[in-house]
């Protein structure tokens, strides 16, 4: 709970038990036949209860401000971490790769889906390498069994 939370609580608390002190003291006086010297007995305790509450009420209240205000200190922090780190480093061996070749080939065929494209076809560039069959003929494919693309429609050209 917060501060503004709490003391609204607490006032809450102290005043209502107030009220109940003097409803009682007003039931005391009027149901009970008293003399003079206990009324003014009563209404001394019940000043001496009211007092009290007032105490706790200013008491509470410095108490739960105290318990949540914020206090800054600075403090210097100064470490020095002095460590070596030597570390021995593998040299990556380069290997030289050859350039791909370019792609010359009139028809691309997928070994996976046994389907076959012009090189213009833009599905014929999402075929796996694994999967790849480069022909200049149509034959090849034809007599393979490769469907044609319905996109490119190679079989037309």
């Amino acid at each position: 709970m917060g501060k503004s939370q709490l003391n609204p609580f607490i006032n809450i608390f102290l005043i209502s038990l107030g009220v109940v002190f003097l409803v009682l003291y007003i039931l005391i006086i009027a149901f009970f036949n008293l003399d003079l010297t206990q009324k003014i007995i009563i209404f001394i305790n019940f000043l001496i209860i009211l007092l009290i509450f007032c105490f706790l009420m200013v008491f509470l209240r410095k108490k739960v401000k105290s318990n949540f205000q914020i206090r800054e200190v600075e403090v210097p922090i100064i470490k020095e971490v002095i460590k070596e780190v030597i570390k021995k480093v593998k040299v990556p061996i380069i290997n030289q790769v050859e350039a791909p070749k370019e792609r010359n080939y009139k028809y691309y065929g997928s070994k996976e889906a046994s389907t076959y494209h012009l090189k213009k076809c833009r599905f014929s560039g999402m075929i796996k390498k694994p999967h790849l069959i480069l022909k200049n003929s149509r034959s090849y494919f034809t007599k393979n069994k490769f469907r044609p693309c319905k996109n490119c429609n190679p079989h037309k050209n």
